[in-house]
């Protein structure tokens, strides 16, 4: 039997984290039990060598897909080929036709529109349909007209969420498009644990105590619920013992003045001493910073995918989340997430004293990570499962 090539099409993912971990979480599904070849398309453009990076040090196998980091290239090569192609889609198609392609997959783009050719869709979310404010006129006619497309120019799409399914349904009742919601997958790196707690500890002058927000700042995440929800909990506890860890890029391109007007609730709220931002660091940093908080904060009004990128390693690397509870979020599988009411800062504040006043650092060195490892697998088994619906019924209905 003729195994299936498969064109992982990156484009319009390499450009945010969540795309990034898109791309290696289908990557590493697709490659679990050798069932596809798979050709990684990256289209050429200023930043692309670094996002390669990003994406190469996380994807890993294991029992058949081997950990893999930047030094490790050739044997990369061994198992996924890459290609790279300047950014238009005349040089996709002649690199789809060239490799032998049989199918491509996420496509964030109507490509089918422009070229003839097997592929799977991705839609991300409806944000502006519920949170207009976050968005111009602009943005907001422009995502229309491209989900529109997308709905109408595909056979099958994939989503990150039930939610994101529904939305699909509820905004385009007449589509016939066939939507596949994928598994929620976090997923567990051995070598993103690695690093020395204490060294990183020093470099960003980081407290004792800490809850962590990985985020971007931009405004859907709502930042502000947890900073007021930290006030609080000083009032409650009589104590300024424990802090607030910030990762994530400050700049939320819809609004240049966001990060600096949280900057100055944080001063009105006295918390200048007491919120720490570190902006976009490395992802072992990131995951050693995670593993040593007492939990990760996840204030969030919005998202495409069950609790976003934080919430998703924190429930791969065994970490304790407090969770917003919008819809999508409780589509989350793990008993280690408590909920609180979505903007509703009190509630936060009484969930973060919980698990503070229950918080024992000693414990994270009791997280038993082969059990982490083998749940991985299982996610990964079950993300491919998904995807291969998706594959399947894509090419089924293309060649009728």
């Amino acid at each position: 039997m003729k195994i299936r090539k498969i064109g992982i099409v990156a484009d319009g993912f390499i450009n945010w984290g969540g795309g990034i971990d898109l791309i290696r979480f289908i990557t590493m599904a697709l490659l679990i039990d050798k069932s596809y070849e798979i050709v990684l398309l990256i289209p050429k453009k200023n930043d692309t060598k670094r996002w390669i990076k990003n994406i190469l040090k996380k994807i890993i196998k294991r029992e058949g897909v081997q950990k893999l980091n930047l030094h490790a290239f050739d044997e990369f090569k061994s198992q996924v080929t890459l290609r790279l192609y300047k950014d238009n889609l005349k040089c996709l198609e002649k690199v789809v036709r060239k490799e032998k392609i049989d199918i491509l997959i996420p496509c964030i783009y109507p490509i089918k529109g422009l070229i003839r050719f097997p592929s799977v869709g991705y839609l991300y979310d409806f944000q502006h349909k519920y949170y207009p404010q976050f968005f111009s006129r602009e943005e907001i006619d422009y995502r229309d007209k491209l989900f529109g497309e997308m709905v109408d120019m595909n056979s099958a799409l994939i989503v990150n969420s039930l939610e994101v399914k529904k939305d699909i349904l509820k905004f385009y009742p007449k589509s016939t498009c066939r939507i596949f919601s994928l598994p929620f997958c976090p997923v567990f790196i051995k070598s993103n644990i690695n690093g020395n707690f204490y060294s990183i500890k020093q470099v960003y002058g980081l407290p004792d105590k800490f809850f962590l927000i990985s985020n971007q700042f931009w405004m859907h995440k709502s930042h502000i619920t947890a900073f007021e929800a930290l006030r609080l909990m000083y009032n409650s506890l009589n104590s300024e013992e424990v802090k607030i860890v910030c990762t994530g890029d400050f700049q939320d391109y819809r609004s240049n003045r966001y990060f600096l007007s949280l900057k100055e609730k944080i001063e009105f709220l006295g918390l200048q001493k007491h919120i720490f931002f570190l902006g976009y660091i490395p992802k072992a940093h990131q995951i050693q910073i995670l593993l040593n908080s007492i939990a990760v904060i996840q204030p969030t009004l919005f998202e495409g995918g069950p609790g976003g990128g934080a919430v998703y390693e924190a429930v791969a690397y065994g970490k304790s989340s407090i969770v917003s509870d919008i819809p999508i979020n409780l589509e989350i599988e793990s008993e280690l997430v408590t909920f609180f009411k979505a903007g509703d800062s009190k509630d936060l504040a009484i969930k973060m004293q919980e698990s503070f006043i229950n918080f024992n650092i000693e414990n994270v060195s009791k997280v038993d990570y082969s059990y982490l490892e083998n749940i991985s697998i299982v996610r990964l088994t079950r993300l491919k499962a998904a995807l291969d619906k998706a594959i399947n019924y894509e090419l089924e209905n293309w060649n009728k």
